[in-house]
């Protein structure tokens, strides 16, 4: 009787803890299954937020003008740019460990006074301006035979890129201590190499032009992001029925983008070579562009677009050589190419406060270096979602 009663309990305790176990099961399922649900309805929204068609109520050009920006909260608080901007002033101090103590090759700084000498006044970085409805307006000769015949400006650079900022060149970096330094570092050298997407065929680009044209080209940014591209290219003189130069394009998405809105032909600027089979599209790299420009065969263009390369010239990330005005050369070389009444469509990281230089990642511009960056170019728009990329259009008048 006793070992019979001895099973019965413990029977009961056996069931009693299977039934917890079960409860505990139910209950962890039932939990997981609301979280795949909430994580789905995220995963939903986001990819609306990314696939939503463009707005198509684009009001009239006009000097000055700016898109309204209800809908920046939504598409992408400034959350991240407002705290990585606070980070920055508060680690100022840490700038200097980026400059070199050591002495510059003696050559290399001959080669970099010969650029600085064929920009003339172009790269003088304390011009005054005049009030622009973005930031200040300046202007200042620019000698287009001067800095596409200075040999050392497409030079690439022997060996890796530099991890800091020569000591001869700090000021200039810096523009006076104006500009902050910050530590990122990149070693992806392609120039006079192949692009990264090295073959542009008929079929890949019309279906981006197709996907384009649908609001749904996504290429390699955010919603917020592409769609100041978008609005810019709208607001810009010269893209409808134009022969447009698109200046630093790893993959055409941009290049679909301009073909959407009614370009002729577009000839695309880009550090490593590229097959295109499109006949709307054409490909050069800096060596060749030269030659076309002396040449006479490279003609004058309507438009001008580039979207977050311009930030990355001078710094030798891809090989290029060190030039503290590589971004100011590479605009004013636009400005020479461009027909008068033309346009730059221009989209950087662009911050109404601070300025700095991710050494050697790229630049962000503020009221510092945007009015040097855009010397003689007449600011016509401006498109901000809240992102980390903004356009801006202007035009050129002479």
């Amino acid at each position: 009787m006793m070992t019979s009663s001895i099973t019965l309990v413990q029977r009961s305790g056996i069931f009693k803890y299977v039934l917890i176990f079960a409860v505990v099961v139910c209950l962890t399922y039932l939990w997981h299954q609301e979280l795949r649900h909430s994580d789905t309805n995220q995963l939903i929204s986001h990819q609306l937020q990314r696939k939503h068609h463009l707005p198509g109520d684009y009001s009239k050009p006009q000097t000055g003008q700016e898109t309204s920006k209800n809908d920046k909260q939504k598409l992408n608080p400034n959350e991240f740019r407002d705290k990585k901007l606070k980070e920055l002033t508060e680690t100022a101090g840490d700038s200097l460990k980026l400059k070199s103590e050591q002495d510059m090759d003696e050559t290399e700084v001959q080669k970099i006074n010969s650029i600085r000498n064929s920009c003339g006044q172009l790269c003088d970085t304390s011009r005054q301006g005049t009030p622009g409805p973005f930031f200040d307006h300046v202007t200042a000769p620019i000698d287009c035979k001067a800095i596409y015949n200075n040999p050392y400006i497409d030079e690439g650079y022997s060996g890796p890129p530099p991890k800091k900022i020569p000591k001869e060149f700090w000021n200039d970096y810096t523009m006076g201590n104006r500009v902050l330094i910050e530590e990122w570092y990149f070693n992806q050298i392609y120039l006079n190499g192949k692009a990264r997407t090295p073959i542009w065929t008929k079929e890949s680009v019309d279906g981006q032009i197709r996907l384009a044209a649908q609001g749904r080209l996504t290429g390699p940014y955010e919603y917020n992001e592409r769609i100041t591209l978008v609005e810019g290219l709208k607001h810009a003189p010269g893209i409808k029925n134009g022969r447009v130069l698109v200046v630093g394009s790893e993959s055409p998405w941009v290049e679909a983008y301009v073909l959407n809105e009614g370009a002729k032909e577009v000839v695309t600027l880009e550090y490593g070579s590229i097959k295109s089979t499109h006949p709307k599209i054409k490909t050069m790299i800096p060596s060749e562009f030269q030659k076309s420009f002396f040449n006479g065969s490279l003609g004058l263009f309507d438009a001008v677009v580039t979207f977050s390369s311009l930030e990355h010239s001078g710094l030798g990330r891809y090989g290029d050589r060190l030039n503290p005005w590589g971004d100011i050369i590479a605009v004013a070389r636009t400005w020479c190419v461009t027909k008068d009444k033309g346009s730059l469509v221009l989209g950087l990281p662009i911050e109404n406060g601070t300025d700095f230089v991710r050494f050697n990642a790229g630049r962000v511009y503020g009221k510092v270096r945007s009015p040097f960056l855009s010397t003689n170019w007449k600011q016509h728009f401006k498109s901000d979602h809240g992102g980390l990329q903004s356009t801006i259009v202007f035009t050129k008048t002479t």
